[in-house]
């Protein structure tokens, strides 16, 4: 063989090694297109600093992918309305027909009733909720699941949460309920603070309902509405920032007790991982309908229990942002099963048969 091709099929073949060692190396490298990576291992994930880790002997929570967020300090514009006393209008009627109907009654569950509201959707440019509406739908499941009547249950959520409608709630509630009943009013959603006094009752920070309609519902004035709401036992929750400052007096009367999701001080957060607020995601979906809070076993969680159970899970998962309170001005166990029935009353035993043989007595015939 001449040199120069020698030397031609030398350069050839290390060519053709250098190609395969290149070939190789993107072998060993990222795989392209949907080939399986099958030698290079997958390192898991590290774990969320910010993740909630459930205690022993129950069942783990969905895992927290993100950090809980504030449910309050919305953007947008609110407007402050005081009148509570406009007419009565036929929008309960119209859109609850059936508790708009209803009536008490001895059966079980038949004095019963509830006013729950949730608001996830807001008008306008108002920043939405991501777990309000679902606090009110999980109470209200859990309430007919314990024999509540759902005509005896007002749902009003979202854009149907306006300022004249949560009144005409708040009426529809007084209008149905006596001193034997056993009532709940829920709310989850915005709110704002007033530092100017308002309503002049002296108190350093007044806090208002911010319903869907972006008009405002004052402290002082849900007090009033909810004053004339007559019942044996009442619990009152609120899931929203500031929660503590719906204390006025018309609110907090005897015979009540009311949960608090934080005092007046601190914001109040949602999860979004579990599209509640954090609040009534560990009391509503875990402490009752999960039954976790029965602390007594009983087969049932109460209010009181369900509050024990939440606050300290609330802490941990806000990483202490947020500390739930309660007003017990109630005093003993509250069960929201309703009372069973009254017993039927015994009819009075059949006179006995008897004959009259003087004028002025009779002589008792036996059968």
């Amino acid at each position: 063989m001449k040199p120069t091709m020698f030397r031609r099929t030398a350069a050839l073949i290390a060519a053709v090694l250098l190609l395969d060692l290149v070939a190789a190396s993107v072998h060993h490298s990222a795989p392209a297109g949907n080939q399986a990576a099958v030698s290079i291992p997958v390192l898991p994930r590290r774990a969320d600093p910010d993740r909630h880790v459930a205690p022993a002997k129950r069942p783990a929570a969905p895992p927290h992918a993100a950090a809980p967020i504030a449910i309050g300090e919305p953007s947008g514009h609110a407007s402050l309305v005081r009148s509570t006393t406009a007419t009565k209008t036929s929008w309960v009627a119209s859109a609850y027909p059936a508790q708009s109907r209803a009536g008490r009654s001895a059966l079980r569950g038949g004095n019963s009733w509830a006013l729950i509201i949730g608001i996830n959707d807001y008008a306008g440019s108002t920043r939405d909720n991501v777990g309000s509406y679902q606090d009110a739908t999980s109470l209200r499941s859990y309430l007919t699941a314990l024999g509540w009547r759902n005509d005896h249950i007002m749902l009003i959520g979202n854009r149907s949460a306006t300022r004249r409608h949560v009144i005409d709630g708040l009426r529809w509630l007084a209008s149905k309920t006596d001193a034997a009943s056993t009532v709940v009013f829920h709310y989850s959603g915005h709110e704002m603070p007033f530092h100017n006094d308002p309503d002049g009752d002296g108190e350093s920070l007044d806090v208002a309902l911010w319903l869907a309609d972006n008009n405002l519902l004052l402290d002082h004035d849900l007090g009033r509405l909810l004053s004339p709401i007559h019942a044996q036992k009442m619990w009152l929750n609120f899931a929203v920032c500031r929660a503590g400052g719906f204390n006025d007096p018309g609110t907090a009367k005897s015979g009540r007790l009311i949960t608090y999701s934080s005092p007046v001080g601190e914001l109040s957060y949602e999860d979004p991982s579990v599209s509640h607020s954090v609040f009534g995601y560990y009391s509503i979906v875990e402490g009752m309908k999960s039954g976790h809070a029965d602390a007594n076993g009983n087969g049932v969680a109460t209010v009181q229990e369900a509050f024990s159970y939440a606050r300290p899970r609330v802490v941990d998962r806000t990483s202490s942002k947020q500390h739930p309170t309660m007003n017990d001005q109630y005093g003993s166990s509250f069960s929201l099963v309703p009372p069973a029935p009254p017993a039927p009353k015994q009819a009075d035993p059949a006179p006995q048969p008897s004959s009259c043989t003087l004028p002025l007595g009779c002589r008792h015939v036996e059968p």
